[in-house]
Parts: structure tokens; C-alpha cells; sequence
């Protein structure tokens, strides 16, 4: 997105003034638009805590795309019952886990 000078000003606590010296000095890009300054909205320099907004807000997305398009591995689920199943007999198995009632 273009911004004017006015635009570019005042997230940064600058004046249109200091934003043309920035310009003049070659420390902030910008080109003509026939008499007036655009500077691009990417252009803008940032603070630390715009940068780790913007990490944050990066990491969000990645994870709301990633979710929408399911591209993380499904994970299986076990319940106890299959885990005992499954794995290799040592002792009997107890009885809450076969559903028989305990031996009296």
C-alpha cells in the first residue's frame, strides 16, 4: 500500500519534515508520484514490538492455515483397552480391563 508523507508519519512519531529528510538521505525509500513522496507501507521501518507482532501474527496464520487445510499428520488415538490388547502378555490382564467381574 502507498502512503504519503503524512501516512508515513505518523505511525513512526515523525513529521511529513523529518519523513522528506529520511527520503533526501536515502535511509527510508520512496519514489514520485508526479510532485508528492509514496513511500510503501512494507518500506516502514519497525519497532521491536511491531516486528514481534508481526512474528505473532505470522505464526497464527500458519497455524489456522495449516488446521483448514489438515496438512498436520492426524494423530492416533488409543484408548486403554487397545494398549492392553496389544501389547505382549506378562500377567493376566486385570479384570476392569476385560470386563469380566473379579474371581471371588
Amino acid at each position: 500500500m502507498d502512503l504519503s508523507l503524512r501516512q508515513a508519519a505518523d505511525p513512526l512519531g515523525k513529521s511529513p519534515w523529518q519523513i522528506r529528510t529520511l527520503i533526501q538521505t536515502g535511509r527510508l525509500p520512496a519514489h514520485k508520484d508526479g510532485s508528492r513522496w509514496v513511500i510503501r507501507s512494507e518500506d516502514l521501518p519497525l519497532s521491536e514490538g511491531q516486528r514481534r507482532a508481526k512474528a505473532r501474527k505470522k505464526r497464527l496464520l500458519r497455524a489456522v492455515v495449516d488446521d483448514a487445510l489438515d496438512t498436520q499428520p492426524e494423530k492416533t488415538r488409543y484408548s486403554v483397552r487397545d494398549i492392553i490388547r496389544c501389547s505382549p502378555p506378562t500377567s493376566p490382564p486385570p479384570s476392569w480391563a476385560t470386563g469380566s467381574a473379579a474371581p471371588a
